[in-house]
């Protein structure tokens, strides 16, 4: 995979012409905003078994193929489970077995952020390099904080000693205990709970395997149908084909006077012989 995932890989069908194009601020602008569930992205299962849950279930309960899902929705894995998580945006999440986050978006005027309260596990985040640059998107883990930068490949891992931020392409911002770290490509951090980052290190971390089945395709937000202004045709006269013209009478050409009796040379001026 050259050190990076690939876009078409963990692909997300906005419905570009379909999401054509619905920029993640708006949709999730929406979502915070509107009083109905609105969809912010699509988990689907890469192996089982994959769980998720709404705020108004008491319950976590299996994916199927895919469910779309909303603000404050939270997503589990077991030991056999991986999941993909894309957004409108293009960001993709892919999560390993044994994880627990929840998703949260919030938005104060036209700044937006996607929050991932990652709980445990191993979380891989790919953020768009088309991301608007009023948006942002965070990890939280305990007391740790972690923003992504557009275009940036990290992984976080979850245990009982603490997190981990290793980044695989561009940069993250780690802070905790008072102290921030920019983690950039090929280094990582430690963070134990309520300690500042530990001094970068090099890392090596191996991206994960990912199925070639194409997911299936993710419409964020609906779109309000804009009215369609009908033309009217235009109007086409009728042609009618005239009558064909008639053809004009000639007229005749005068005939010169021939005396019936020729001029012998000895007639007088009115023609009579002398």
């Amino acid at each position: 995979m050259g050190g990076r995932f690939h876009v078409q890989q963990l692909r997300l069908a906005v419905v570009a012409g379909s999401v054509g194009a619905v920029a993640i601020v708006a949709m999730a602008t929406a979502a915070y905003t509107a009083p109905a569930r609105t969809g912010i992205a699509l988990l689907e299962p890469i192996t089982q078994a994959v769980f998720y849950r709404t705020p108004a279930m008491t319950s976590f309960a299996l994916v199927g193929d895919h469910v779309v899902l909303s603000a404050g929705d939270a997503v589990r894995t077991d030991a056999t489970g991986r999941a993909y998580i894309t957004y409108a945006d293009g960001t993709s999440l892919v999560v390993e077995p044994n994880s627990d986050l929840v998703i949260t978006v919030s938005a104060q005027d036209s700044d937006l952020l996607v929050l991932v309260t990652q709980n445990a596990g191993r979380v891989w985040y790919q953020i768009s390099r088309t991301l608007s640059p009023s948006a942002r998107y965070e990890v939280h883990s305990g007391s740790l904080a972690a923003v992504v930068r557009a275009g940036s490949t990290i992984q976080v891992d979850v245990t009982s000693d603490g997190t981990t931020v290793t980044a695989v392409e561009g940069t993250v911002d780690t802070s905790s205990g008072g102290s921030t770290v920019t983690v950039t490509a090929g280094t990582g951090t430690s963070v134990a709970s309520g300690q500042p980052p530990v001094a970068l290190a090099p890392t090596i971390v191996t991206l994960p395997s990912l199925p070639s089945a194409t997911p299936q395709p993710f419409v964020a937000a609906p779109i309000a149908s804009l009215p369609v202004a009908t033309l009217p045709l235009p109007s086409i006269p009728t042609v009618t084909t005239p009558p064909p013209l008639a053809k004009p009478t000639p007229t005749p050409t005068p005939k010169k006077h021939e005396d019936p009796q020729p001029s012998s040379g000895k007639d007088d001026a009115h023609g009579h012989g002398r």
